[in-house]
């Protein structure tokens, strides 16, 4: 696996980040991935080097998250995850925090290496540190 490194972020990136949308049922999916798949697909990514994962409060209305943060346990500060907060958050610092904790909680994480919204379909990126910057 070939790995970058990725400026305000500690960890390498691999080459291939993992996309989590699937995992947790939807409209779009379905329920097309039970909670033990989701879990060996996360464990076979880690074992195959897969440092990167991407996922967001709405697969699965949090599902993702959840089975994310689930499946990676104690693996989880070895890897960074990538999350977005939906697009019907209301347009102000409170509420993307109230969005970024609901996601840290599911996620069992006290952080995410890197935050991705989108306002009007603007994408914006937020470093690593809760809060520190948002836009």
């Amino acid at each position: 696996m070939r790995y970058v490194k990725c400026r305000g972020i500690d960890k390498d990136w691999s080459a291939v980040t993992l996309g989590r949308w699937q995992i947790g049922p939807s409209e779009g999916w379905g329920d097309a991935c039970a909670p033990q798949e989701a879990d060996a697909v996360v464990k076979t990514a880690l074992d195959c080097g897969i440092t990167a994962f991407d996922t967001a409060e709405g697969y699965g209305d949090g599902e993702s998250e959840r089975r994310l943060g689930k499946a990676l346990g104690s693996r989880k500060r070895e890897v960074i995850v990538v999350s977005k907060i939906w697009p019907d958050a209301e347009l102000d610092l409170e509420s993307y925090r109230e969005r970024l904790d609901g996601s840290l909680k599911a996620l069992q994480r006290d952080l995410v290496s890197a935050g991705i919204w989108t306002i009007r379909g603007v994408g914006l990126y937020w470093g690593n540190e809760r809060g520190k910057s948002l836009g």
